[in-house]
């Protein structure tokens, strides 16, 4: 997928490219609210909003010939 090793966000976050994947991927599974998500990996849901904001991005950027 391209997933830089370490994903940064604009307000500095750090996200490994596997966890960066894992929680987009989670939050795609779960309908519920960002909180249980937060305390399964322990970042707060900002982080988390906006690592899934930016990383739907990214990815919709990087592969969208194939979209």
């Amino acid at each position: 997928l391209d997933i830089p090793p370490i994903f940064r966000t604009q307000n500095r976050c750090a996200f490994p490219r596997i966890e960066a994947l894992g929680l987009l991927l989670a939050r795609f599974r779960s309908a519920g609210d960002m909180f249980e998500l937060s305390m399964q990996y322990n970042r707060s849901q900002a982080a988390i909003s906006q690592l899934i904001n930016e990383l739907s991005e990214f990815l919709d950027e990087r592969w969208s010939h194939l979209l």
